[in-house]
């Protein structure tokens, strides 16, 4: 338990810059929050639920350009992941 351990510098000027601007970000993220909660209240959720929801139907939109067969969830799970995980986008309706 007595052994010196020596640590070695692994984030350098980039990464600390990106980090400081990501912390600045998200200390404004919370400030728009709060004023918002201000204004509409308990249900400022909502606004941001449909934030996310847009960039998901997006991705989901790029997706499908990206496999225009049926089943594009699937393939791309199927080309990233291979079969290990591909079976959590499978429908029953897949012919096998």
């Amino acid at each position: 338990m007595s052994q010196k351990v020596e640590l070695k510098r692994e984030l350098g000027l980039l990464e600390v810059t990106l980090s400081g601007v990501g912390i600045i970000v998200g200390a404004g993220i919370y400030a728009l929050i709060r004023k918002a909660a201000g204004l509409a209240g308990t249900s400022v959720w909502l606004s941001f639920a449909a934030f996310i929801a847009v960039f998901t139907g997006l991705s989901y939109a790029e997706l499908s350009s990206m496999f225009p067969k049926a089943e594009a969830e699937y393939v791309y799970a199927l080309n990233a992941f291979g079969w290990v995980l591909s079976f959590v986008a499978l429908k029953n309706d897949y012919d096998f």
